[in-house]
């Protein structure tokens, strides 16, 4: 596949072009540039294309339900868990801000949305002083409770800092339940598509 062939079709699958999409995760997988298990991240969180690429039905109402596509997921390391639990805090925030008249809870949630984009934009050295940053400030202060996202943010830090595939996919799976709590599972896991699958396919 050329260049110009392969820009276009990552243009035309930006757009929302799902048989574009095919066909250029199916390039890139005969070509080694795309692993399988990146197409089967994208699959899992219902991306239609990697689903058709994979031969996984796509039925929005057969989606996998109790938070099974947080848990297979995650467990494919800590980078996909750290853009989920960044999107999940993301998508409650943007819809729970408005009623967080508490200062240091509103500080507790800004600080962990912005270590979890500097771990993500960090290197992998980098990133080992990072997680043990992200570990410490995974402590709220004690009158910052009530909130919703407060324990959405503390979920969020521990999920990439701990380094267990289980502990990290068990506490993801309570942030992203009490994401969905805040702000509806659906516009969570719609949210979280939209963060990890451009990254898992590379697009």
């Amino acid at each position: 596949m050329s260049d110009a062939l392969a820009r276009d079709l990552a243009r035309r699958a930006r757009q929302g072009d799902v048989d574009a999409a095919v066909r250029l995760i199916a390039e890139r997988r005969r070509a080694g540039a795309l692993s399988r298990e990146r197409v089967w991240i994208a699959a899992a969180l219902g991306d239609e294309a990697a689903r058709r690429v994979e031969g996984v039905p796509f039925d929005e109402a057969c989606e996998p339900q109790a938070l099974r596509w947080v848990t297979w997921t995650a467990s494919q390391g800590a980078e996909v868990a750290a853009r989920m639990a960044a999107a999940a805090l993301d998508v409650a925030w943007r819809e729970t801000s408005f009623c967080c008249f508490v200062p240091s809870a509103r500080g507790f949630v800004l600080e962990a949305r912005r270590l979890l984009a500097a771990w993500l934009a960090a290197g992998d050295l980098d990133r080992e002083g990072l997680t043990a940053r992200l570990r410490a400030a995974a402590r709220p202060p004690a009158d910052a409770g009530g909130h919703p996202c407060v324990e959405v943010a503390r979920g969020a830090l521990l999920a990439v800092a701990h380094g267990g595939s289980y502990q990290r996919t068990d506490v993801l799976l309570r942030a992203v339940r009490l994401a969905g709590e805040a702000a509806g599972e659906r516009q969570v896991r719609v949210g979280v598509r939209e963060a990890v699958v451009p990254w898992a396919l590379d697009l």
